[in-house]
């Protein structure tokens, strides 16, 4: 049998582990075709004088301002691979969530999968009430370009970012009279039944291989302020 030992941090109330179905290990294999999680649970032996405990389920916000809304994703790879979507949503009381990561995506460029394009906008869910963008990973070494209300440039990030932005607000019916710029064609982009969803900005601040992505974090934070969001 394989033994792994790590240390607990004195005063832990809560240890999650989290078992890859892929792993490689014929140890994982045996137990991921064997057992159930239950019964792997067993498995594992906590010493600890902090009272730590293994937790049975991922724990609910009671005070959660997203209870029973339906969330949205916009992504890459790191959103389609839907690692962190189901806690996000049982922590947060959501009535449900949709994953529209594409791996290897960008935020900016002419790529049939960037983020601005029509099909990508149009993939989000009508009835969403709030939607996250997770982009950047794969723009390393991309124009960021002027930071303004008037770059929609879409080789640049920051006028790809907010070519997006304004094709969802168009979508959901969120553009006000003085934001509507006749230069942003959305004439492919679908729009829905109007209302107030609200967006979240996520950057990661290095991709895969390490690369400071600290500058494109930075451009996201600031094109959410111009916006208001």
């Amino acid at each position: 049998a394989q033994f792994y030992f790590f240390s607990i941090p004195e005063g832990a109330a809560y240890v999650r582990f989290s078992f890859a179905s892929n792993e490689n290990t014929q140890y994982f294999k045996d137990i991921n075709e064997s057992l159930t999680m239950a019964e792997l649970m067993e498995h594992i032996l906590i010493t600890t004088g902090s009272g730590a405990r293994v937790a049975d389920k991922i724990p609910y916000r009671p005070d959660s301002l997203f209870k029973d809304e339906i969330w949205d994703s916009l992504g890459d790879s790191l959103t389609q691979a839907q690692r962190y979507q189901k806690y996000v949503s049982a922590y947060y009381g959501l009535k449900g969530y949709h994953d529209n990561g594409i791996g290897g995506s960008t935020v900016s460029g002419t790529g049939a999968n960037a983020f601005w394009q029509d099909a990508r906008v149009n993939a989000l869910c009508p009835v969403a009430d709030c939607i996250t963008i997770a982009g950047g990973t794969n723009d390393f070494g991309l124009t960021i370009g002027e930071v303004s209300l008037n770059n929609f440039d879409v080789t640049t990030f920051a006028g790809a970012y907010n070519t997006l932005l304004y094709k969802i607000y168009h979508r959901y019916g969120m553009l006000k009279t003085d934001r509507i710029i006749d230069s942003v064609d959305v004439s492919g982009t679908t729009q829905v039944e109007s209302k107030n969803v609200r967006l979240f900005m996520i950057a990661p601040p290095y991709n895969d291989n390490n690369k400071d992505l600290t500058p494109y974090s930075e451009a996201v934070e600031a094109i959410g302020k111009l916006w208001g969001i």
